[in-house]
């Protein structure tokens, strides 16, 4: 019983699938942004970390690639409807006034 504990301790902390999204989206209205992982957000995401960190840049045996990213095309969940947004007519200001001055 206590190897069985065991390996199965050692399933769960090896399964990476755990409190991952199975389909990541975008925050859209009425939401805030929360964590994703970097492999949720592109394809090459550990090539792109390891570039910003400046990984392999001094390394004088061969030089680095360019990376380039591939980013994953993600959608947005909005749980509210938003306002369309009003605009005002265009201000215009006649040629012949003056500002008030305060005194």
């Amino acid at each position: 019983m206590e190897q069985h504990s065991m390996q199965q301790n050692r399933d769960y902390s090896a399964y990476t699938g755990y409190g991952a999204n199975k389909e990541p989206l975008f925050p859209g209205d009425g939401l805030l942004s929360g964590r994703m992982c970097h492999h949720q957000l592109s394809h090459n995401g550990n090539d792109i970390e390891s570039f910003l960190f400046g990984i392999n840049s001094t390394n004088l045996v061969s030089a680095s690639t360019p990376v380039v990213p591939r980013m994953r095309q993600l959608k947005s969940l909005s749980i509210i409807d938003k306002a369309p947004v009003i605009f005002p007519e265009p201000l215009h200001i006649s040629e012949n006034q003056r500002p008030k001055i305060l005194t």
